[in-house]
């Protein structure tokens, strides 16, 4: 099956309908994709990227983004690379002052069980100490989220909100 890696233009096409034509493009892609003719491959910098101009340049809220994007990548046909941190990343989004960002470093680290070392106050709650020395001031751990109508982790509410973007309901 072929594989093509997903840029990010088609995300924020496909999740502001600007312009038409090129919105209508991308859902295609992402329809075809889940219909088994090819996999998209996503890095999570793509997935940054995209949070980060929808609601910088559209003034999209961040709650609302990071659900859409989890409704997007989340499909049959869409492989996420690092998908666990970037999931807990985008559903601990603002929690404790959490940027996307951070929380991708901080899931990343904790996947890994490794330090992340930082000089953010948010982040450096508990020191991580490692085999060699202790890492100063490294890890915040907030624990994830219980899935709930706020939280897209279930496969239901997933799937809801997929069918929405698919009819252009909801859009960001």
């Amino acid at each position: 099956m072929p594989v093509y890696w997903l840029d990010t233009n088609l995300i924020v096409r496909f999740l502001t309908g600007e312009p038409p034509d090129l919105a209508q493009e991308a859902k295609r892609v992402f329809q075809e994709a889940e219909r088994g003719q090819y996999r998209l491959k996503v890095h999570p910098l793509v997935a940054v990227e995209a949070f980060y101009v929808l609601t910088s340049f559209y003034k999209l809220p961040a709650p609302e983004v990071a659900q859409k994007l989890l409704a997007l990548l989340d499909r049959e046909g869409v492989v996420v690379l690092e998908a666990e941190a970037l999931y807990l990343a985008l559903n601990n989004l603002g929690q404790a002052g959490l940027s996307l960002v951070d929380g991708l470093l901080l899931h990343s680290a904790q996947g890994a069980k490794e330090g992340l070392a930082t000089q953010d106050k948010g982040l450096r709650r508990e020191p991580v100490r490692s085999s060699h020395r202790t890492v100063a001031e490294a890890v915040f751990s907030p624990e994830p989220k219980e899935p709930d109508e706020g939280n897209l982790t279930s496969e239901e509410t997933s799937r809801q909100a997929w069918e929405d973007l698919l009819r252009g309901e909801k859009s960001v």
